[in-house]
């Protein structure tokens, strides 16, 4: 359906939010039947050839664009896909349309940025005192109590996640120690 001559004004749609599974002959039926002769269809794909669910339809008259995004903007395909119609305008279009002073209603943004400004504004906008900030409280550890055991280590205090015994430091003990301590545990136990 390529066609070799270039669009005419207006003539070309941007399909979007499609169902995956849609074909390009499927668009290029609904808009032939419904909008009018077609130049040219072609579906958008992703880098591994799935279908982004988009089409770019070309129509051989400047005005179907126009009537088919009035027809098919906003209607929903299967009860979840809501097509977006867009008429799709070639950089000579753009640049052959009056510029914005030109243009009814109110001025751009473009118009209103940078040293061009033609447009006075009423007054500036003061700017606003800086925010005091009141001051934090450090942070306070918090002290969980341990279960007493004949064993029973000093308290723990928490500081955010970590745990840190308070006042203790961690000695190395030998296997012999070790083993001692477990002896006079058990026998604690046993009486």
């Amino acid at each position: 359906m390529n066609g070799a001559s270039t669009s005419k004004r207006g003539s070309k749609i941007l399909v979007s939010n499609l169902p995956m599974d849609v074909g390009e002959s499927e668009v290029d039926e609904l808009f032939k039947r419904t909008v009018g002769p077609l130049q040219d269809v072609f579906l958008v794909y992703n880098n591994k050839a799935n279908s982004k669910g988009m089409a770019v339809v070309t129509f051989q008259r400047p005005g179907d664009a126009v009537a088919a995004r009035v027809k098919y903007n906003g209607k929903t395909v299967d009860n979840r896909h809501r097509m977006k119609v867009e008429i799709i305008l070639d950089a000579d279009e753009v640049s052959s349309r009056p510029p914005p002073a030109q243009q009814a209603g109110p001025p751009s943004l473009l118009s209103r940025l940078g040293g061009n400004n033609t447009t006075t504004h009423p007054k500036p906008v003061p700017k606003a005192a800086p925010i005091k900030a009141a001051p934090v409280p450090p942070l306070q550890p918090k002290v969980r109590p341990v279960k007493k055991t004949p064993h029973a280590a000093a308290p723990q205090i928490v500081v955010g996640k970590k745990r840190v015994k308070k006042g203790a430091k961690r000695v190395k003990k030998t296997a012999a120690q070790l083993d001692q301590e477990m002896e006079d545990y058990r026998a604690s136990v046993e009486v």
